[in-house]
């Protein structure tokens, strides 16, 4: 597989968004023959490039149009017909201190994890979180210790599906993950001698192909609730 990608001019779909020109040769197996060309074609572009990154650019979400497509031509022997294509990928490319908004998926002591529906690995650690902030393991929640119009303290917390505003402060991408998708982790043999059992306990963190780390800090950053006015 052969594949070159670039913006296209005025790009900008909407802030986070942006608009990749992509040619490439897409093989379509014998079972796409009895779907509609135009379907196949889509099935296999977006199998072949959602959840992936392209290098420099970012994480492929899903076909927008075509472009140019190519005749299809079957070789000799290989059953499958391999089409020249160009066509235009929604890429998510966030930008550092760009805002957000997303859902709190999981909450514990390493921090928040927050989603989009679409992409869910968005870390704030404790230490971007507002200050003072400290985590509830009875509750399994992060608490924001702040103070009232009064001066007496007042405790806010973030629960698990609320809606945050955050802001990005990096954007980490896994240059090597634009061939394959994340590794699937495969369950260890359970027969362990118990001299190994530690050891067999430390697995390699997984890979992902982008990972945000994100900010609760400022104001009108977090739950929005925080900032109403009465």
């Amino acid at each position: 597989f052969f594949f070159v990608a670039c913006l296209c001019p005025r790009a900008l779909l909407h802030g986070m968004f942006v608009l990749v020109h992509v040619r490439d040769t897409i093989k379509l197996p014998p079972s796409c023959f009895s779907k509609d060309f135009y379907d196949g074609l889509k099935d296999e572009i977006n199998g072949r490039y959602t959840n992936k990154v392209l290098p420099g650019i970012g994480l492929c979400v899903i076909l927008y149009d075509f472009v140019k497509v190519g005749e299809a031509v079957v070789h000799f022997g290989d059953g499958a017909a391999w089409v020249k294509v160009e066509f235009r990928e929604v890429v998510f490319r966030p930008f550092p201190l760009e805002t957000m908004v997303g859902k709190v998926e999981k909450s514990d002591a390493s921090g928040l994890l927050l989603s989009l529906g679409f992409f869910s690995e968005i870390r704030v650690p404790p230490h971007l979180m507002q200050q003072p902030s400290h985590y509830m393991p009875e509750q399994g929640l992060w608490v924001w210790r702040t103070e009232d119009e009064g001066g007496a303290n007042l405790d806010l917390y973030i629960d698990v599906g609320t809606d945050v505003l955050f802001q990005v402060k990096e954007v980490q991408i896994d240059q090597e993950n634009h061939h394959q998708p994340p590794p699937i982790a495969v369950p260890r043999d359970t027969r362990v001698p118990d001299a190994d059992k530690d050891k067999a306990k430390e697995t390699p963190e997984p890979r992902y192909p982008m990972r945000i780390t994100a900010s609760l800090q400022g104001e009108g950053l977090g739950v929005s609730a925080w900032w109403e006015e009465g």
